[in-house]
């Protein structure tokens, strides 16, 4: 993932732990069916090819499992259209409603931020806003959970 410097440091700051050349494998489940852990693969860089691209190739035998709670799958990019129909979450085009401030979409329990809320124009902020808009719906997720609420300065 390409960012700034700065959108580096701001991520440290707020205790995101970086894993380098790191692949995810496998998501493991416990006996309650609820996620347990998710494995990963170590990856090299290989030299550069005739586009001047360095690709990654994974180190044999070099897996690991980090224990979690949940995953996230927030690859960016694309919006899965069909998903967003299927459950029934209320968008335009891919890109769902929330409430501002709240990130609550048009269905009970489910949040949403970050690229899958954004609509065109915004470019280089994508990355910040995106970390910011994280940060403040696991707040919101957090205070439902426990029936507190947040205010943000």
């Amino acid at each position: 993932m390409t960012a700034y410097d700065f959108e580096y440091e701001f991520a440290k700051q707020d205790g995101v732990e970086f894993r380098w050349l790191t692949m995810p494998v496998h998501i493991h489940g416990n006996d309650e069916g609820k996620v347990a852990s998710i494995e990963c693969m170590k990856m090299e860089l290989q030299e550069p090819g005739e586009d001047g691209r360095r690709r990654v190739q994974p180190i044999e035998g070099s897996n690991f499992t980090i224990k979690v709670d949940f995953v996230i799958k927030a690859i960016g990019q694309d919006r899965y259209i069909d998903l967003l129909n299927e459950i029934g979450v209320d968008h335009v085009n891919g890109v769902v409603r929330v409430e501002e401030g709240r990130f609550s979409t048009s269905l009970e329990n489910v949040y949403a931020c970050g690229d899958v809320t954004f609509g065109e124009g915004h470019g280089e902020a994508m990355v910040v806003t995106a970390a910011e808009q994280g940060k403040q719906t696991a707040y919101r997720i957090h205070e439902h959970l426990q029936g507190q609420a947040r205010t943000f300065a």
